[in-house]
């Protein structure tokens, strides 16, 4: 299955958050990710959690996070 990409040819990174939580962003490398998590989120992120991501992959994690507030 192919990863998720955006018209930029940025791809669609998972992470989560220490000590729990997940969330996502785009960039084109992993370090891109893990430099923009940091910057638009103020929890602190688990680096060697970021993978990029099948659009299946995608709409499992935002159906888990939409579970936690339903």
């Amino acid at each position: 299955m192919s990863k998720v990409k955006n018209s930029k040819g940025e791809f669609l990174w998972l992470f989560n958050f220490l000590p729990e939580g997940f969330n996502d962003v785009w960039a084109k490398t992993k370090a891109q990710a893990i430099k923009k998590a940091k910057t638009e989120f103020s929890f602190p992120v688990k680096e060697d959690s970021f993978r990029t991501c099948t659009q299946k992959e995608a709409d499992d994690q935002n159906r888990s996070g939409w579970s936690l507030f339903n």
